[in-house]
Formats: structure tokens, C-alpha cells, sequence
């Protein structure tokens, strides 16, 4: 959960993949150059090696569900 004008700086990850599901709240998901609007019931998937951040941009809480996988982002 972030709160308004929470926000997570650009990152990516070696080899982990990640699933967000939005379940409250209203955002902006900076994925690989580009900035989508991101609402309640929205599924985003991240490949490993892709630029993004979550920002919350709207007045109350945005609320998030990230699966990520596999645990480490460690490479063998």
C-alpha cells in the first residue's frame, strides 16, 4: 500500500518476473519509457529486466498486490 504521492524510484530485476493486481486506489505504473494509468481490478506484468516504479497519484490509498518470482533476484 502506498499512500498518496508515494513512490517506488525506477528499477528493474535480474531475473525475477512480477504480477501487481490493483485493488484500491488510482496510480501511474512507469513501465520501459512509458506512463500508464493504472485503476482497481488492473493486472500489470513485469519481465525480468524491464525498467519501471508505482507511483500513487491519486487522494487516498493505493492498494497492491505484487506476486514475484522467483524469490531472489539472484542469477546462478
Amino acid at each position: 500500500m502506498y499512500q498518496p504521492m508515494a513512490y517506488v524510484k525506477v528499477h528493474q530485476h535480474k531475473v525475477q518476473e512480477q504480477v501487481y493486481h490493483v485493488i484500491e486506489g488510482e496510480g501511474l505504473m512507469h513501465i520501459d519509457g512509458e506512463d500508464h494509468v493504472v485503476r482497481k481490478h488492473d493486472y500489470i506484468f513485469l519481465p525480468p529486466g524491464v525498467d519501471h516504479s508505482i507511483s500513487n497519484t491519486g487522494l487516498v490509498d493505493l492498494v497492491f498486490l505484487v506476486v514475484t518470482s522467483p524469490v531472489s533476484d539472484e542469477t546462478a
